[in-house]
């Protein structure tokens, strides 16, 4: 990890994909947990997942972009 925090572009990239696999699992998580909701909630049409989707990760990335793109910003 020392090393990957010495170069701020690697870091960078590195808690890029780490935010990218975190919105993905909370997609995974959230969608699922409509479809096991069985008989009273129907399932999720395929474009309401995407939008949903969408809007998870447009929020999620406005949310976090200070954060990832702070290793950039710093002084060495």
């Amino acid at each position: 990890m020392k090393v990957i925090r010495k170069n701020k572009y690697a870091y960078a990239s590195f808690r890029l994909i780490v935010s990218l696999l975190i919105v993905v699992v909370i997609f995974y998580l959230f969608s699922i947990g409509f479809i096991l909701q069985g008989n009273e909630i129907k399932p999720l049409q395929e474009t309401d997942r995407f939008a949903i989707f969408i809007g998870i990760l447009i929020g999620y990335f406005a949310a976090s972009m200070p954060l990832i793109l702070n290793p950039l910003y710093k002084e060495d």
